[in-house]
């Protein structure tokens, strides 16, 4: 029984929720519009049935695969339980922990702060049928903090329509919590989770998804929300991070064209055995930098495919422009770059354009549309990999009169550039060049080959290699190709159609010869003791082969974004589960360690505030004696609400003064007066 939760858990760690069923509460329905971010697995308990459905879930039904796996959770779990002793968790525990939706969201932004979005997450999870494991979790969690923070403070708040939330807080943080509606909420934002519990029970609706930008990226990717769907407010973060960022810094980013970045939607579902990963990058008004050279990229029809051998592991093809992205880079280096390192790019180009006696603007305007690279290892055999790349050519004619050119120079050499040599070698019905540069006096890995064929232009790394793509470029497609690969086909037959280009990895055959090369060394050098299993259990490669297979990806440019999919055997979503379990279990550690609070110097800061209503000046007392400064109230304040700070950073009490007005319609910002001073001001 405990083997069958470590093998659960270790599917849990290799995959995250891939099925969606429809809840009784969906927490994205009462997110408030102005949500920056949002995470959402729709369902956490159903992936468990889906992993008969993916090849790698079918891995750890292989007895050599289960005989590892049992003995690493004998050899692990006694550790395992130790380290989540201090949590309340037992190792079978965390299985039980997946019932449904877990959802992560970020419901604001303290600029200047070490930790911008710290104090700004929300975290629900569907308890189903485990709430009470999850309330003795949440209760040992807090009892936990409090013993290792003497001066915590505990307490609880009780809405109107009975929900209850209890808070623990440390220092200026506070962590809230809550069960409603067989969902647990967790927050470190307590006017947030206040006002989401409200609308829960009214049963009105936040607005996130009358949100503009939030419907874009779900729309795009909501093929995909089956296993874990994301939502980034790129521009609303942006613009809190305006002032911060600097003008210098944004000018940049304007001349990238990120400045039009609306938002990013991700998703991850199952699809045929593996992984469907796709980000979508919404910019409507992206028109200049990057964009500029995503709209010169038409669709990738695949005609150059047939040029790759079938054996190829890497491959890499599409329409791509080389004449406009030079011109964009150009662009860009005079606008982004420093002006030195921008005169280097100038002068680089002036030298290529007085020795060879064209520019390389000219040379790349003589190419097609169409480009392939490749990687693959000799059809008869060998270690070196050939690697090739092949580009359409749309005017012959004066592409090898500018390459002869060019060449001419290159042989003749001059006073900063020493003679290359160039040599011409006769092969097939035509001839290949290539430089050898050991010549120059240093001995060199490559030896450049290139050739033109009909309207392809063909380069590799050395002779031999060049020498086998155009015996392929002769054969005219004989001896099949990289659609003759079942693996390539079905691998990119789960991409979606109209991509840009498309890329491909035979993972599953340079993992598996990776892991044959390697295991027998390690069995042989590292006997049972020094590893927490025993090293004759692991599997062999035929055992990975039969579940493994490549990845292959596609850029899409939309009409208002821009897109990448990518499909593999594990996908993008574990490790992002990965990362936010390792941060969650991080920052408990972290608030159980007790804050110590800088001493105050000389006078304590004053704070002077007017405003009408108990509430809000009761809140703002308590608010300063944490902070540490003294309150006091002027009979006037000269602008709505000012605040005086005569403290060096008034930004952090600046930042809780914010916090402290959400919900009143009421802002606060730094104001610097002409002696010096500076005063928080708070306004509509």
């Amino acid at each position: 029984m405990r083997s069958r939760a470590a093998l659960a858990l270790l599917l849990a760690v290799l995959a995250l929720p891939a099925a969606a069923q429809e809840e009784p509460l969906s927490v994205a329905d009462y997110l408030e519009a102005d949500t920056l971010a949002h995470f959402s697995a729709p369902d956490s308990r159903a992936y468990f049935d889906r992993l008969a459905e993916s090849r790698l879930g079918s891995l750890f039904e292989e007895p050599e695969v289960r005989a590892l796996v049992d003995d690493i959770a004998r050899g692990i779990e006694s550790d395992l339980d130790r380290f989540l002793e201090s949590y309340g968790l037992r190792f079978a525990d965390l299985v039980r922990l997946f019932q449904g939706e877990i959802t992560l969201s970020l419901t604001g932004i303290e600029v200047g702060a070490e930790n911008p979005f710290a104090d700004r997450i929300l975290f629900t999870a569907r308890v189903g049928s485990e709430e009470e494991l999850y309330r003795a979790l949440a209760e040992r969690i807090v009892r936990f903090v409090e013993e290792k923070n003497p001066g915590a403070e505990r307490g609880e708040v009780t809405l109107s329509g009975g929900a209850s939330v209890s808070w623990i807080r440390v220092g200026p943080h506070t962590l809230s919590y809550s069960f409603h509606r067989g969902t647990f909420f967790a927050s470190t934002d307590q006017p947030a989770l206040l006002a989401l519990l409200s609308r829960i029970e009214k049963g009105k609706k936040g607005g996130l998804e009358e949100n503009p930008r939030y419907v874009a990226a779900a729309r795009r990717t909501a093929a995909g929300r089956t296993a874990v769907w994301g939502f980034v407010d790129v521009r609303a973060i942006l613009s809190r991070f305006e002032t911060a960022i600097g003008k210098e810094a944004w000018e940049k980013i304007g001349a990238l064209g990120l400045d039009k970045v609306e938002s990013v939607g991700f998703a991850s579902t199952i699809s045929k055995g593996g992984m469907v990963d796709r980000l979508y990058i919404h910019a409507p008004e992206g028109k200049e930098g990057i964009w500029k050279l995503l709209d010169s990229q038409p669709s990738y029809r695949g005609e150059g495919l047939p040029w790759v051998p079938p054996g190829a592991f890497y491959v890499q093809a599409g329409t791509y422009r080389l004449k406009d992205a030079l011109d964009l880079y150009l662009d860009l280096a005079g606008r982004v770059a420093a002006p030195e390192e921008y005169e280097d790019v100038r002068k680089g180009l002036a030298d290529f354009q007085e020795f060879g006696g064209f520019t390389l603007g000219d040379l790349l305007g003589c190419l097609g549309e169409e480009i392939v690279l490749y990687a693959t290892l000799p059809e008869a055999g060998g270690l070196m990999p050939d690697v090739v790349l092949l580009a359409k050519i749309s005017n012959v004619e004066r592409f090898e009169t500018l390459l002869a050119k060019f060449l001419a120079a290159a042989a003749a050499g001059g006073p900063e550039n020493p003679a290359l040599d160039v040599r011409e070698i006769p092969f097939g019905d035509g001839s290949f060049r290539y430089v050898n540069l050991s010549r120059l006096g240093q001995q060199q890995a490559i030896a450049p080959a290139f050739a033109v064929r009909g309207d392809v232009f063909v380069l590799a790394q050395a002779p031999n290699p060049a020498k086998h793509a155009l015996l392929r470029l002769g054969r005219a497609g004989e001896g099949g190709d990289i659609w003759d690969s079942a693996d390539f086909r079905e691998t990119t037959a789960l991409l979606a159609p109209g991509y840009g280009s498309i890329g491909y990895t035979d993972l599953a055959r340079g993992a598996v010869a990776g892991y044959n090369t390697v295991v027998p060394f390690f069995q042989a050098v590292l006997p049972k003791g020094d590893v927490p299993f025993e090293p004759a259990l692991l599997p062999t490669g035929e055992c990975l082969a039969r579940h493994l297979f490549g990845v292959a990806w596609a850029t899409y440019r939309e009409r208002d974004g821009f897109a990448i999919e990518v499909v593999s055997p594990v996908g993008v979503a574990p490790f992002l589960g990965a990362a936010a379990v390792a941060g969650l279990f991080d920052q408990i550690k972290k608030g159980a360690n007790p804050i110590a609070t800088p001493p105050v110097d000389g006078e304590m800061p004053s704070v002077s505030f007017r405003y009408e209503g108990a509430p809000l000046a009761e809140a703002l007392d308590d608010l300063a004696r944490r902070a540490g400064v003294a309150v006091h109230y002027p009979p006037e304040a000269v602008e709505g609400v000012v605040v005086s700070a005569s403290s060096d950073d008034p930004l952090p009490l600046a930042r809780a003064i914010e916090r402290l007005l959400d919900g009143t319609g009421l802002s606060a910002r730094v104001r610097e007066l002409p002696g010096g001073e500076r005063q928080i001001v708070v306004y509509r």
